[in-house]
C-alpha cells in the first residue's frame, strides 16, 4: 500500500508523503465485551478440537498408521467443523 502511496506522490510534483496510523485501524481494534467473549469462546472450541485432534492423531500412530499431511489436515478441519458455529474453511477461502 505504502508503495501505491509513494507512486501518487511522485506523480503529483511538489507534494509530500504523509504517513501515519489511520484512526480507522485503531476504531477496529478495540474490541467490546461482547467480540472480546465470542473470541473467548472460539479459543475455547477450537482448543476442544485440537485436544480431539491430537488424541487421534496419538492414536493412530501408536497403531502404526501412515498419516499424510492431507489426512492430518481434514481430520482437523472435521473435529472443527463439529463445534458449534465453526465457520468452514471453505467460506474463509472466499476473502484470500
Amino acid at each position: 500500500m505504502l508503495q501505491l502511496a509513494q507512486a501518487v506522490s511522485s506523480a503529483l510534483d511538489g507534494c509530500k508523503l504523509c504517513e501515519d496510523v489511520s484512526p480507522i485501524c485503531h476504531a477496529k481494534s478495540v474490541k467490546n465485551e461482547v467480540e472480546l467473549e465470542g473470541m473467548r469462546s472460539c479459543h475455547r472450541r477450537d482448543a476442544v478440537a485440537l485436544c480431539e485432534y491430537f488424541l487421534w492423531l496419538e492414536t493412530e500412530l501408536a497403531q502404526g498408521t501412515h498419516i499424510t499431511e492431507v489426512t492430518a489436515g481434514d481430520k482437523l478441519e472435521a473435529l472443527r467443523g463439529e463445534q458449534t458455529g465453526c465457520v468452514p474453511l471453505s467460506f474463509c477461502r472466499l476473502w484470500f
